[in-house]
């Protein structure tokens, strides 16, 4: 019997007993992003299902079609990466080296495997062949198409080119940043994104009696700024952290001192931006901006925390408001990160391709 916890998606139990103290601890173990898939009150009863129960049988069905299916030319391949693809295979059936995820099954198919190679080797005699490698990734595919005369790729390394095509017989769907489609968050470790706040919301702002809590609200309307999850439970929040780092647990207290840093740093430019552009009312700011100055200190020299305690839990209201939306996003954005970095390795895997030729 096998147990994974759905709070960490990493911690494993051979019993019932030991997932049910793990998930139980006082400290509890960190959320994923996968985790927000369900329910917090199905965490336990997800976590508590026997793993190997569940995927005995599929992953038997799988292995035995796996190995009967016979591969005797190259006519059949598109059919091979298809079944890899869907039922995430990551054992060779020419040479039986396993791998940690199926694309790089795939790359060793076409780049490294001998025996494989052997194959293609004996169906290379029909120049005019052409042959399809459909690429199937939860749900969506890329369609390339090789033709074994005449293969000119060009400008493979472009990513920023959506649905690129080379020489009219290889497409890939590549991750755009300029892409509307696409889900965009700007990461914790940067400014937020204040291109939807106008000169008149940021006067607005900075003479509101709440500024802070005021333009954290109008901050998280932009989609782009909805970052944060927090786990009440557990004293954390998960936060897309950066491109490297990308989502991970940190601590509520050094968010809610991150967070404040950055509104009042916006404040302070909204500021310098008014008193740019309206001198005559700069008498009627110097006393705003002192305010803010003076909120920001007693938040970060407070002794006793009670100021703190008091603006953490404001805060976390008001990220709250946004929660059902930043999940959705997140599962969005790390599904869509998943699938670049398989467009990459796909893209890398043409390039070897191509040098056999």
């Amino acid at each position: 019997m096998s147990y994974l916890c759905k709070r960490c998606f990493s911690y494993k139990a051979k019993n019932k007993y030991s997932m049910k103290k793990h998930l139980n601890r006082a400290m509890k173990c960190g959320r994923v992003v996968d985790s927000y898939k369900i329910k917090d009150e199905d965490i336990e009863a997800e976590s508590l299902k026997n793993e190997n129960s569940d995927n005995k049988s599929l992953k038997t069905e799988v292995e035995t079609k796996y190995k009967t299916i016979d591969y005797e030319n190259l006519e059949n391949i598109n059919d091979l990466i298809n079944f890899i693809n869907i039922n995430k295979v990551t054992t060779c059936k020419f040479c039986n080296n396993t791998f940690s995820r199926n694309y790089e099954l795939i790359r060793h198919l076409r780049t490294s495997c001998k025996k494989y190679k052997n194959l293609e080797i004996l169906n290379k005699s029909n120049e005019d062949q052409n042959f399809n490698f459909n690429f199937n990734n939860n749900n969506e595919s890329e369609n390339v198409v090789i033709e074994q005369k005449n293969i000119n790729i060009q400008n493979i390394s472009n990513q920023t080119n959506n649905n690129q095509t080379i020489n009219n017989n290889i497409t890939i769907n590549v991750y755009n940043n300029n892409d509307p489609n696409n889900i965009i968050i700007i990461p914790f470790d940067q400014k937020w994104d204040i291109s939807k706040i106008d000169e008149n919301l940021k006067l607005k702002l900075f003479l509101e009696d709440s500024k802070y809590s005021s333009t954290l609200k109008e901050l998280l309307n932009n989609d782009k700024n909805k970052n944060v999850i927090f786990d009440k439970d557990n004293d954390l929040g998960l936060i897309y952290k950066n491109e490297d780092e990308k989502f991970i647990n940190m601590n509520t207290a050094e968010i809610m001192d991150k967070t404040m840093l950055k509104i009042y740093n916006h404040l302070i430019e909204f500021y310098d931006e008014i008193k740019d552009k309206s001198n005559n009312i700069l008498p009627a700011l110097d006393p705003q901006k002192n305010m803010i100055i003076k909120k920001y200190q007693e938040y970060d020299q407070n002794k006793d925390k009670k100021t703190k305690e008091i603006v953490k839990n404001i805060m976390i209201d008001i990220f709250d408001e946004n929660k059902d939306r930043v999940i959705e996003r997140f599962i969005q954005f790390k599904n869509q990160n998943e699938k670049y970095e398989e467009d990459n390795e796909l893209k890398k895997d043409i390039e070897e391709y191509k040098k056999s030729f």
